[in-house]
């Protein structure tokens, strides 16, 4: 199927999906524009919205399950804002952002929207 081949992108720290996926040896990479080591904030809420939706649809809550680490990782470590900087890596620490630029435009509107979608047609 092709969730179990897409599953790999899951392999970020943390469990933060990556926005690409070499498909013929698995590896998940940010994408060439992102500074290292980062995840766009705005892929994570699209890909954990399509998981979620995914485990509902074809009944394998392993791909929801995928989404909700990512999620409930997030939903621990936002900052005193409330906001997210567009681009952030996960430490032990928490969720570190990665640049000072934060938007509720390019590179993070679907992570607002998605997640407000997610928690709405889903049980978190």
């Amino acid at each position: 199927m092709v969730g179990q081949v897409l599953e790999k992108a899951f392999k970020g720290e943390k469990g933060m999906p990556y926005g690409r996926l070499d498909l013929p040896n698995g590896s998940g990479m940010s994408q060439g524009w992102v500074p290292g080591g980062c995840f766009v904030l705005a892929e994570i809420g699209t890909i954990s919205m399509e998981w979620v939706t995914l485990g509902m649809e074809t009944g394998d809550l392993h791909y929801k399950e995928l989404a909700e680490t990512v999620q409930n990782f997030t939903r621990e470590h936002v900052g005193e804002s409330g906001i997210y900087s567009n681009f952030v890596r996960p430490t032990e620490e928490g969720l570190e952002g990665c640049s000072s630029a934060i938007s509720f435009a390019g590179c993070a509107d679907s992570y607002y929207e998605y997640i407000l979608k997610v928690r709405q047609n889903h049980s978190f």
